[in-house]
């Protein structure tokens, strides 16, 4: 969301980059399926390669923007 807010260009879904993988989080669910729980959570709205926009927006404001539009994907499984 951020990226398409302010135009910043963000690596194309089957780019080939060997650390950038992207997954919803239904994929994340289907790749974990054989695993006996999966809890996912989202991080990180945009770094501080934002600049100004990172250093003059809220913490509070932050952590509820990368909960609900975080573009890392966290998990937590367990076998």
């Amino acid at each position: 969301m951020v990226h398409r807010l302010l135009r910043v260009p963000f690596e194309e879904r089957d780019a080939l980059c060997p650390v950038v993988r992207r997954y919803t989080q239904a994929e994340v669910r289907r790749l974990f399926g054989a695993f006996r729980r999966v809890e996912t959570r989202l991080e990180y709205a945009f770094g501080e390669g934002y600049g100004r926009l990172f250093n003059l927006v809220p913490l509070g404001l932050y952590d509820f923007l990368s909960r609900h539009w975080g573009w890392h994907i966290m998990i937590e499984a367990e076998k």
